[in-house]
């Protein structure tokens, strides 16, 4: 087998396992991050949030939207790490060099996640809509139904709403992780085991650029249900700072870097097992 088809069924494989055994942790960090925009605080503690999901919604209700998020983090996945493999070997040809440093491995990442954004953005969306409580949006949707209510109801551009603090955080999320990963495996010491690597990776990335990731996800709900707060991103983060101080944009981070640290390590020691079986 070749190493593109590899790369490809390695990106496939490690999208379905990471997404599938971290969702429950992705789901109450995205419910924490917006449960500000409902004004309700259920949400507050770990314990009490598995409770009340599966006082509301069973068991099931700890993988609600995940499907959707798998289907985001597939072409994500085939994306990422061809895409990043690509740009590195384009910046190693322009500068005629064998070896790449932290800021061409870091430059590479951020062109990698560009990309990734304005390709699998509208997903992005859908899944964070589909992810919220249902006793707050009253009707659990499916994919379809939800894209469909969303264009309907909002209008096509409606599924890029949240974008532009997307691009401006989100390149720079996974250009961080993707550059730490490849310059920590290169270090001849502990931290280059990839599971170390991949946890102190996503460790640093997530908890540089979580305010954007906060943002994003209200801006990407505003108008559902015709419930519309914010004007502008500028109205959003003034809003969020009003009622909650610099702690609103942080919502979730504590459970986000417990799930980063699992979630990063399984993503990239799966995608080396796959691709080197």
């Amino acid at each position: 087998m070749n190493k593109n088809k590899k790369s490809l069924l390695s990106s496939i494989g490690t999208a379905i396992f990471t997404k599938t055994l971290t969702a429950p942790l992705t789901r109450i960090k995205v419910l924490q991050q917006l449960q500000s925009f409902h004004k309700t605080n259920k949400y507050n503690h770990f314990l009490k949030s598995l409770q009340n999901i599966h006082l509301n919604e069973g068991f099931k209700g700890y993988f609600k939207g995940n499907m959707a998020n798998i289907m985001k983090a597939i072409p994500n996945y085939c994306i990422k790490f061809p895409l990043n493999n690509f740009y590195i070997t384009k910046i190693k040809k322009y500068k005629d060099q064998i070896n790449i440093n932290y800021t061409d491995l870091l430059l590479a990442g951020v062109l990698t996640g560009f990309n990734q954004v304005i390709f699998t953005y509208p997903l992005d969306l859908i899944r964070t809509r589909i992810t919220q409580d249902n006793t707050i949006i009253r009707k659990n949707l499916s994919i379809t139904e939800c894209f469909q209510k969303t264009i309907q109801n909002e209008g096509f551009l409606s599924l890029y709403k949240g974008l532009t603090p997307a691009l401006l955080t989100t390149p720079i999320y996974i250009g961080i992780q993707l550059s730490t990963y490849q310059f920590l495996r290169k270090k001849d010491t502990i931290v280059s085991n990839s599971l170390i690597a991949g946890s102190l990776s996503g460790l640093l990335s997530q908890s540089l650029m979580y305010p954007g990731d906060t943002i994003k996800r209200h801006l990407q709900i505003d108008g559902m249900n015709k419930s519309k707060k914010y004007t502008n991103i500028k109205h959003c983060i003034q809003s969020i700072y009003q009622h909650q101080g610099l702690k609103g944009f942080y919502k979730g981070i504590f459970l986000n870097s417990i799930k980063s640290i699992p979630e990063v390590a399984i993503k990239f020691t799966i995608y080396d097992l796959l691709f080197n079986l």
